[in-house]
Formats: C-alpha cells, sequence, structure tokens
C-alpha cells in the first residue's frame, strides 16, 4: 500500500469493544478473533479510517457510503438509484446486499461475498465503472485476489456498467 497521505488502512468494521457484543459473544478473545475476520474488514484512506476510530456500526454507517463501492454497498443507498451497480448484481449473481446493522451474521455474509469475489474473479480485474474510460473514474474499480485494488477515492454516484470491461467479465465467468 502506499505511504503518505494517500495512504490505505484496513478498517475494522467493528470497533475493539467487545463489551458492545456481548449478546454475540461469551468471551473478549472470541469477539477479537470473530472481529478480524475477511468480512470485518474493508479498505479506506487512512485519513478516514482513523477518524472513525471507536464509533459504533451504525455511527460509522453513513460514512462509509461516501467510500469505495465494498463500503458503500453495507448501506441501503447503495442499492437506491444506481443501475449500474445493481446491473452488475444482477450479472454477476454476488450477493451483495445492505446491513443496518452488522451482527455474527452479517459478518459472515460479508466474508461469503469477499469469497465469492474472490472465486469468481480471482486476481483479474472487472471494472465496475462506465465512467472509467471518460476520464471520471474515483472509486473501487476491481478486485484482485482477496484484496480489493482501488482507484482514485471521492466519486460521485456509481454508473452503468463498463462495456469495454463488462463484456470481458462475461466471457471469462461463461462456463468452459
Amino acid at each position: 500500500m502506499a505511504e503518505g497521505p494517500n495512504r490505505y488502512e484496513v478498517e475494522h468494521i467493528w470497533a475493539d469493544h467487545a463489551e458492545r457484543h456481548t449478546d454475540e459473544f461469551g468471551h473478549a478473545t472470541d469477539f477479537s478473533e470473530y472481529r478480524n475476520r475477511i468480512g470485518g474488514l474493508l479498505l479506506l484512506p487512512k485519513k478516514f479510517n482513523a477518524s472513525y476510530g471507536d464509533l459504533t456500526y451504525e455511527k460509522k454507517l453513513p460514512h462509509y457510503l461516501t467510500q469505495n463501492l465494498l463500503a458503500r454497498s453495507l448501506h441501503k443507498q447503495c442499492y437506491e438509484h444506481n443501475p449500474g451497480f445493481l446491473q452488475f448484481i444482477e450479472f454477476s449473481g454476488l450477493p451483495f446486499k445492505a446491513h443496518d446493522e452488522f451482527k455474527k451474521a452479517d459478518l459472515d455474509a460479508r466474508s461469503a461475498l469477499y469469497r465469492a469475489l474472490a472465486e469468481r474473479y480471482g486476481t483479474r480485474m472487472i471494472c465496475l465503472q462506465a465512467v472509467c474510460h471518460d476520464g471520471r473514474s474515483k472509486a473501487l474499480c476491481g478486485v484482485q485476489g482477496f484484496g480489493f485494488k482501488l482507484a482514485r477515492a471521492g466519486s460521485d454516484a456509481l454508473g452503468s456498467p463498463c462495456p469495454a470491461h463488462i463484456d470481458s467479465a462475461a466471457q471469462r465467468t461463461q462456463p468452459d
């Protein structure tokens, strides 16, 4: 990852407060182990990650709406007036869904989403924006292995799937 002001960091969706999750975890060590699973992680710019600190998920959620697509997809507004993203979900069959709260089952569902992304696209790149070729690309542009490759942050609404990439993605996902 890049160094300096444009650096990205791993964001834990759950702040490190086991006492907030006693309804699902009997011991702090169980919570800590679960908190570090891939479904409970996001990649965010360092300056944003640091500002979210110890906020609860419910307080972080509106801020995630201003971040990359994987973070935005946690929020229900990501699924409103976003035809490109909705087409991608329909095309791919990937289990994207909003999470009003983030419990153990939500973390498990998010892990399944990341696993499905990695299984489907492996180390190949898929573009989720039509704007990627007209100079306005700003948000998540693809998946590379189990990590998420990010373009520049700070996008306006997600556009339609990029025709140049959605066609090649369709070819990659056709059964042999």
